[in-house]
Formats: C-alpha cells, sequence, structure tokens
C-alpha cells in the first residue's frame, strides 16, 4: 500500500509492473488561466478602476493611473493563443496584475518554496516584478495587506518589444499562510 496522495503508476521495471509514486509539487501550476487563454469579461479595459477589476478570468488588473489592458494576438509566446498587455501613460506607475491562491489551493504548498516563471515582452529599459504576498487570512481579497516574499532566486533578463523572455523567482512560503497573491 502506497502514502496518502501517492499515485500508482505502470513500471515496466518493477516486479509486479506497478509502483507507487509520491506526490509532488514539481510542475504543478496551481495559477488558473496562466496563459490568458479565457476572456469571458471582455478582451479590452480602458483606465481600469484603482480598486482593481476582473480582466481574463482569474486576473484582475490594479491601475494606478490611466491606460489599457487587452488580450494581445500578436505579440504572445510560442506556446500561447494569446498574451495579456498592459498599456500605461508616462505618469502612470504600479499597474499590477493578480491573481488569488485560495486556501483550498494551499496545503501543498505551505512551508514549501514555489517557483513563479513569467514570459515577458516589454518597453526596453522597463523592469517587471514579479511578486507573491501571503496573508494568514483565509480567502483574503485580491488588494490584500498580506506580507510580501522576498525571493531567493531571482533571473531577470533583459526585455524587448517582440520577443519573449522568462522571469524567474523562487519564494519560501511560510507554514502560516491561508492565501497567496501572485502579481506581476
Amino acid at each position: 500500500v502506497g502514502s496518502n496522495g501517492d499515485t500508482l503508476v505502470a513500471d515496466s521495471s518493477a516486479t509486479v509492473g506497478l509502483r507507487w509514486n509520491p506526490t509532488t509539487a514539481a510542475g504543478k501550476n496551481v495559477c488558473i488561466n496562466g496563459a490568458f487563454d479565457i476572456w469571458q469579461r471582455g478582451t479590452t479595459f480602458t483606465n481600469p478602476s484603482s480598486a482593481g477589476i476582473y480582466t481574463a478570468d482569474r486576473w484582475v488588473v490594479y491601475y494606478n493611473g490611466n491606460g489599457t489592458a487587452t488580450r494581445e494576438t500578436s505579440v504572445k509566446p510560442d506556446t500561447s493563443t494569446y498574451s495579456y498587455k498592459v498599456t500605461a501613460t508616462a505618469s502612470s506607475a504600479g499597474n499590477d496584475i493578480y491573481q488569488l491562491v485560495e486556501e483550498l489551493n494551499m496545503e501543498h504548498l505551505r512551508g514549501k518554496d514555489v517557483t513563479i516563471s513569467v514570459k515577458v515582452a516589454g518597453t526596453v529599459g522597463l523592469t517587471p516584478n514579479i511578486q507573491l504576498a501571503y496573508s494568514t487570512t483565509a480567502n483574503d481579497t485580491l488588494l490584500n495587506t498580506g506580507t510580501v516574499i522576498t525571493p531567493t532566486v531571482v533571473a531577470n533578463p533583459a526585455i524587448n518589444a517582440s520577443t519573449f523572455v522568462t522571469y524567474i523567482s523562487r519564494y519560501s512560503v511560510p507554514t502560516t499562510a491561508k492565501t497567496l497573491r501572485i502579481g506581476l
């Protein structure tokens, strides 16, 4: 008998042709609609409210100024149908997109190291920021006042407007975290 959460898998090298495979979080994506494939609320949002509004499914945009959030069809990673395009005025700062990881999906993340990778293209000279924050309140709101987790490993290559590069950050999730907020 395997341990709780293990999966029975075929293995021709095992005596009986089967073995128990321990559950691992590696490679599992807790971010829903991470490729921005689903846009049920529309595809263009002009001057989104500073309180944050849902755009692509599960994603909230927060603007600290003026701009647009749109579903992009021409400049996108090779593996995606769309990308999420944020355009802001020069006086606009702190424009963010967020997704909440609710308490129900947190069990296998507490006390673990997690990696967030994001494919980014954009204005040369700008540096996007991946952020992970946690709250000790169950299912806290997206614009919560959670505690920002400092990344332990970060890869931030230079960006340009037509080629996507991958930003990678690694975080240690506290055992007390009940909700995570993924932000870019």
